[in-house]
């Protein structure tokens, strides 16, 4: 047993091993890995050992992601579960089904939250951090396990909406109110029919007016019609062919990088070999040694 408190004997494989050593502090992950290293060692483990020794030191944002982390597991599950309820509403909602997109993404920003406020130290990048985590697929594993050693970059996440030139109602900045009497900016145009609402704590919004749906209109009061025009279908078909586009683009990219990682593991792989076996040349020419 490490002066960490890992158990040599209790570590099975790198991701055990893993598991152990970024549930430590920043400070004590170095001499406990090394330690650790060094029981693998002694028991023959050689190949294991050179895979943990290759672990990095955590930062001490990802420290803290860590430990947030792991200190209340529901909260994390419950992340990870909302940020897949999020990209899946919106992949159905590219797709034409109803979602309330809305909500989803309230959900997530909650979670978000829950998680961030229990940081001791760097709230503000621990929040990024699980923001950015929750919002990338690939790093759901490493979410799951809190065994970060560097903390996820922010990043804008869910591109569907935005490459097909989407917006949610609250993603839209509310244009502040213009002063009673004021007029428009130089260059704006009104629109027809459009009216100022009363002035006053009890003013109400109200929907521009339209001779085919005031209620004085001939013939009495209509039904609002939101068809849309032929134009606006067009519009959004050009900007869902895009959306998938850009998409099957991110697909490509996505297996060029796994093709890349593959070939980076299967060069890792090659020179931990080299280096253990001349690290069992050296050991047959110095018995004893370490």
């Amino acid at each position: 047993m490490t002066d960490g408190g890992i158990d040599a004997g209790q570590v099975d494989d790198l991701e055990s091993a893993a598991d152990q050593l970024y549930a430590l502090d920043a400070e004590t992950f170095v001499a406990a890995r090394d330690q650790l290293v060094r029981a693998l060692r002694a028991r023959g483990r050689r190949d294991l050992a050179g895979e943990v020794k290759a672990l990095r030191r955590p930062t001490v944002i990802a420290a803290e992601l860590n430990r947030v982390l792991r200190a209340s597991p529901a909260d994390r599950e419950a992340l990870i579960g909302a940020a897949q309820a999020l990209a899946g509403g919106q992949h159905r909602l590219l797709a034409g089904d109803a979602v309330d997109l809305v909500g989803l993404q309230a959900a997530h920003r909650a979670a978000v939250a829950t998680l961030a406020a229990r940081a001791e130290r760097h709230q503000a990048e621990v929040h990024a951090a699980l923001e950015a985590a929750s919002v990338d697929e690939s790093l759901h594993p490493q979410l799951h396990r809190a065994t970060f050693a560097q903390e996820p970059s922010p990043t804008r996440g869910f591109d569907l909406l935005a490459a097909a030139g989407l917006a949610l109602p609250d993603q839209r900045p509310e244009r502040p109110p213009r002063p009673a009497g004021a007029r428009p900016a130089p260059g704006t145009r009104r629109l027809p029919g459009r009216r100022s609402a009363p002035a006053g704590p009890s003013a109400v919004p109200t929907a521009p007016a339209d001779p085919a749906t005031s209620p004085t209109a001939p013939g009495g009061p209509r039904k609002l019609q939101t068809v849309p025009t032929a134009k606006d279908l067009e519009l959004a078909e050009r900007r869902l062919t895009a959306a998938q586009a850009s998409e099957a683009k991110a697909a490509e990219r996505v297996s060029e990088a796994e093709a890349r990682l593959a070939e980076a593991r299967r060069h890792h792989e090659e020179t931990v070999r080299r280096r253990e076996a001349a690290e069992a040349a050296l050991a047959r020419l110095h018995p004893g040694a370490d």
